[in-house]
């Protein structure tokens, strides 16, 4: 049997699929045969793959005692001492990685650990290199729906982000920041179900009082981003198509009225008198 031909069969599929569930990482060259904690030496298998993927490695390698010692451990069944198949394994880690789920749930970690933590992390190359792997990968449905409740139920994750609100409060973007999120959105389109979601949230939302005067104060004498700039004749032919035939409710109307002074009702007749004489002229 041609094992090398079979190894190279099953990194082949796991580099070019998703994976649901319990996954665990795969050094695609050994470390005790030289491969590198990289990210291109990084495969995630499930527990029944990485267990096959350790044995075919121990058969094209017999005489490398750390493949035979991975192989070992990774086969053993610590319930009676007896070895255990792929399946077996495969059940058995699926079940420690649940034991571990349920007793870190609703533990909150001190400060000072997170510190610790974030400087062990931060200093870690493997972790680097991981994150580096993960990055662009996309969720699973299933990992995706369990964050989703996660954040919405938690209430760490409720302090975590009051937390965030209140450090980001006052900062500014550096210009390099600025650019990079406007490259980063540029054609990004959003589905219908997000703007649902979000028009849904926002129906009879009122602000309150202080909102509405900290905004008025951030833009008080602030030119506007459109001031001076003139629509295209095909941006303004879209803008009438979809005015025709809209009527406004006639409380908006009082509302615009109520608004305004005389001086501000005399300047925007005006104006619109003058746009309309302009079109004319035109045609």
């Amino acid at each position: 049997m041609d094992y090398s031909k079979h190894y190279a069969a099953l990194i082949h599929r796991a580099r070019t699929r998703e994976i649901e569930g319990s996954v665990e990482l795969h050094h695609v060259v050994p470390r005790c045969l030289g491969g590198k904690d990289h990210s291109k030496n990084l495969v995630a298998l499930t527990p029944e793959e990485h267990l096959v993927a350790h044995l075919l490695l121990l058969k094209m390698f017999p005489k490398v005692l750390g493949l035979v010692l991975a192989a070992v451990m990774m086969s053993r069944d610590n319930r009676n001492g007896k070895r255990a198949n792929n399946k077996l394994y495969g059940w058995l880690r699926r079940r420690a990685a649940e034991a571990a789920s349920i007793q870190s749930t609703g533990r909150v970690v001190s400060a000072e650990t997170r510190a610790k933590l974030s400087v062990i992390m931060k200093a870690s190359i493997a972790f680097k290199e991981s994150m580096d792997q993960r990055r662009g990968v996309p969720q699973t449905a299933e990992a995706r729906s369990k964050m989703s409740i996660s954040h919405k139920t938690s209430e760490a994750a409720k302090e975590a982000r009051k937390i965030v609100q209140k450090s980001r409060i006052g900062l500014k973007h550096s210009d390099a920041t600025k650019a990079q999120m406007s490259f980063n959105r540029k054609g990004r389109v959003m589905p219908q179900s997000q703007r649902d979601k979000i028009s849904e949230a926002l129906k009879g939302k009122k602000k309150s009082a202080e909102h509405v005067a900290k905004v008025s104060a951030a833009l008080t004498g602030k030119v506007g981003t459109r001031t001076g700039s003139r629509a295209s004749d095909e941006t303004r032919l879209k803008m009438s198509i979809a005015a025709t035939g809209r009527k406004m409710k006639p409380e908006d109307i009082l509302k615009m009225i109520n608004n305004k002074t005389p001086e501000q009702r005399r300047a925007a007749a005006l104006k619109a008198w003058e746009t309309k004489r302009e079109n004319q002229l035109a045609v």
